[in-house]
């Protein structure tokens, strides 16, 4: 009896094989069909601080920016009362933090308020046209920027308008660019120079998505990873937060200004903020910026990076 049931199974099993082998094989070619719609990524430019400054980095010559700004020795310079400097390994865990990508990673500082009203500008900058000429001479195409930032500011300190800065982009040479900043005594995010919120259904403006509530406020003492999608022939600017989408935009300097390109030319990050901010500490690290073939057209998912693909 037992060799008559092993019998029909054995017969049951070789009926069924084809059917799951064809199964499997549409599935798999689904998947792949999926995966090829994607848009490609075409990597850009990455910094980790490896090679220090000015490395990848342009090298600005402005008493206002980076002279007496940047500190090799990781002291203040004496010359404003903010600095960046670029930690090694074994520095970052005297300071209990740790790289993200390799053995280095951007610090700014700020040792107390700018008496001149001058803003603190202690980060380094990028031109994007003189680092990656190649990017420029090809056909516009949407870019995606990730980077990783942890900061401490005790806003028990700050008053409602002061603000701390992590991100700023600009497809001119003249700097009329969209920043991403921490407000006020909460530390909520918020978007600048790209019209006004709630006004993005107006086609000039900026809202949250994706059920996310107004206002979000950006931790402290953790790293954050942040993703921006940025597409100048929408326009549009997509914003995610640890894989979350938060914001979407499309007005502003967004849009075709004089001089603009449908290039990414100028950016920077870390610590800026107004004069009047007394304290904060910044890290940056594992700054991206890739391309892709065609336009995004789901933001439900945060784009994987061909660097660090769906990041730390």
């Amino acid at each position: 009896m037992g060799i008559f049931w092993a019998i029909i199974s054995i017969v049951f099993i070789i009926l069924c094989i084809p059917n799951f082998i064809n199964s499997f094989t549409e599935s798999n070619i689904l998947e792949n069909n999926l995966f090829a719609q994607l848009p490609k990524a075409i990597p850009i430019w990455y910094s980790s601080f490896e090679k220090g400054f000015p490395g990848e980095w342009f090298t600005w010559d402005s008493p206002a920016y980076n002279t007496g700004m940047f500190s090799r020795n990781g002291q203040p310079t004496g010359y404003r009362q903010s600095f960046w400097t670029i930690l090694n390994q074994k520095q970052a865990q005297t300071e209990n933090i740790r790289p993200i990508q390799g053995n280095h990673l951007y610090k700014g500082l700020i040792t107390g308020p700018e008496t001149d009203g001058q803003n603190h500008r202690a980060y380094p900058v990028l031109h994007l046209d003189v680092a990656n000429p190649d990017y420029v001479s090809q056909r516009p195409i949407p870019v995606v920027n990730r980077f990783y930032t942890w900061v401490d500011w005790d806003r028990s300190k700050a008053k409602n308008t002061d603000w701390m800065h992590f991100l700023t982009l600009g497809n001119n040479p003249q700097w009329q660019v969209v920043t991403m900043s921490m407000v006020g005594t909460q530390g909520r995010l918020e978007l600048a120079h790209i019209g006004e919120f709630n006004q993005f259904k107006n086609g000039n403006g900026w809202e949250t998505i994706n059920g996310v509530m107004y206002p979000i406020y950006m931790p402290l003492r953790q790293w954050v990873r942040f993703t921006v999608y940025v597409d100048y022939q929408q326009p549009l600017m997509v914003v995610w937060m640890d894989g979350q989408p938060i914001f979407r935009a499309n007005g502003g300097n967004l849009r075709q200004l004089q001089n603009s390109t449908l290039h990414l030319l100028r950016a920077h990050w870390g610590l800026y903020a107004n004069a009047e901010v007394s304290n904060g500490k910044q890290y940056n690290d594992s700054i991206q910026i890739w391309g892709l073939t065609k336009p995004l057209t789901n933001f439900a998912k945060e784009p994987l990076s061909p660097y660090d693909g769906r990041g730390f």
